[in-house]
C-alpha cells in the first residue's frame, strides 16, 4: 500500500544565541506493486539411447511504481509552529496536511513472453543446455503536475515499447566424478531504454 512520510525538522535554522526555531518538513507518497503469472511444463524423453529433458513456459510480469513528493501545510502555512530545541515537545506540532506540489509519476512496466530449455545428454558425463526467452516489453509513464496550492496544472504521459526481444542461453555440464561437476554458460541480458526517456 501507499506509504506516507512526514518529517518535522528545523530547516529554517536558529539564530546564534537563540534556542527557538520554526518546524518545517516534507512528505512523500510511494507505492510499488509487482505481479507475476508464470506457467510451465517439463518432461523427459528418450533419443539415441539417452534420456533428455525439455521445459516450456509462458509468463506475464507487471511492475507498478507510483511516486509523488508532497509539501506540508499547517493551516495553509508552509511552516509549522515555533519550537524550543531544548524544551522540545513533539506533541506541540500538529499533524500537517500533505499537498501534492510537483509531478506524480506512475511507472508501469509490462512484459509478456514465452521461454524454453532443452537439456541433452550428449555423452554419459556431458550435458548440453540450450534455451531462451522471447518476449515483448512495454513501459508507460503517466504524470501530473500541481501548483503550490495542490491544484492540478497538467497531465501527460511518455512510453516505450519493444516487441520480439530474444534472450538466448547456452550452457554445458561435465561430470568430472561423483562429487564434482564443471559448469559453463553464456547468455544475453536485455537492458531497456525506458530509463532514457525525458
Amino acid at each position: 500500500g501507499a506509504a506516507y512520510g512526514y518529517d518535522a525538522n528545523f530547516n529554517a535554522g536558529i539564530a546564534p544565541g537563540e534556542t527557538v526555531g520554526r518546524a518545517m518538513g516534507s512528505g512523500y507518497d510511494y507505492d510499488s506493486k509487482r505481479t507475476i503469472y508464470d506457467v510451465s511444463v517439463q518432461g523427459k524423453f528418450d533419443l539415441f539411447g539417452r534420456e533428455h529433458s525439455v521445459l516450456l513456459g509462458a509468463d506475464v510480469q507487471r511492475l507498478d511504481n507510483i511516486s509523488a513528493p508532497m509539501a506540508l501545510r499547517w493551516n495553509g502555512a508552509t511552516s509549522g509552529p515555533m519550537v524550543d530545541i531544548f524544551d522540545f515537545d513533539p506533541g506541540s506540532i500538529p499533524y500537517p496536511t500533505q499537498v501534492y506540489t510537483s509531478a506524480i509519476g506512475n511507472n508501469m512496466t509490462r512484459q509478456e513472453g514465452v521461454y524454453g530449455k532443452l537439456q541433452l545428454q550428449v555423452t554419459e558425463p556431458l550435458r548440453v543446455i540450450v534455451g531462451g526467452r522471447y518476449f515483448n516489453y512495454d513501459f508507460y509513464r503517466p504524470s501530473r503536475t500541481f501548483n503550490a496550492a495542490g491544484d492540478q496544472l497538467s497531465s501527460g504521459a511518455t512510453g516505450y515499447k519493444e516487441d520480439g526481444i530474444f534472450n538466448p542461453y547456452a550452457g554445458a555440464l561435465y561430470d568430472i566424478n561423483d562429487n564434482w561437476t564443471a559448469y559453463g554458460s553464456i547468455t544475453e541480458i536485455y537492458r531497456t531504454q525506458a530509463s532514457y526517456l525525458a
